[in-house]
């Protein structure tokens, strides 16, 4: 399958992000009712942010490894990316006195359920929001090419755009969601790897902890 040119393909994901939002803001009863429980969030996770950028590189038999996902640069992206996780918490724990949420999903599913669900969200709001970004900088970068600090201002502008849609959501300091996000492109960028990033925004990210924590609640 021909894939559309790269400044198409990111007009679409924006395009589906901006419907998606309109419709999550005007209707939140139906969303309710539709994932009337904290865990099934996951799957909303998966429409609104990871479903474009992977059908996109499924039917376009790209290659992962364009991506980040390969063994190249591999220790370099993890050790980078657990260095940042560190300094993350250390910050967190200085300024807020806590470095994570301690937030708890209470359910009364069973085991399995609950191992599934909690999986299903580390996957989501882990990798997969982490893929969905680094999608977005590579293919905004490629429409870009011909600027010269194209993948700078690619990074930039994603993430500023990122911050930006989760302050709709939670507020104008989730703005700052944006900042991870940029380190994190750095690393890809300079590693050629994203797997790092990836173990490390599902390190960072509360919604992980909060649907996770169904292994122990």
């Amino acid at each position: 399958m021909t894939l559309p040119n790269p400044l198409v393909r990111v007009s679409i994901t924006w395009l589906w992000i901006a419907i998606f939002t309109v419709f999550l803001r005007v209707s939140p009863a139906t969303v309710h009712r539709l994932f009337p429980h904290p865990y099934l969030s996951s799957y909303l996770e998966i429409l609104f942010v990871g479903l474009i950028p992977a059908l996109f590189t499924i039917f376009g038999r790209e290659r992962w490894s364009r991506y980040g996902l390969t063994g190249q640069g591999l220790a370099k992206s993890l050790v980078c990316s657990l260095a940042y996780v560190a300094v993350a918490y250390s910050f967190s724990g200085l300024t807020a006195g806590h470095w994570t949420s301690s937030y708890t999903l209470v359910s009364s599913l069973s085991v399995p359920a609950k191992v599934y669900y909690a999986l299903l969200g580390i996957f989501a709001y882990g990798p997969l929001e982490m893929f969905f970004f680094v999608w977005l900088v590579s293919n905004t970068e490629q429409a870009f090419r011909s600027k010269s600090g194209s993948f700078l201002l690619s990074l930039t502008v994603t993430a500023i755009l990122y911050g930006l849609l989760h302050s709709i959501f939670h507020g104008f300091s989730a703005a700052l969601v944006g900042v991870p996000f940029f380190v994190l492109g750095l690393i890809f960028r300079w590693t050629k790897n994203s797997i790092g990033p990836m173990i490390a925004w599902t390190w960072l990210n509360q919604q992980v902890w909060f649907l996770a924590s169904l292994l122990w609640s």
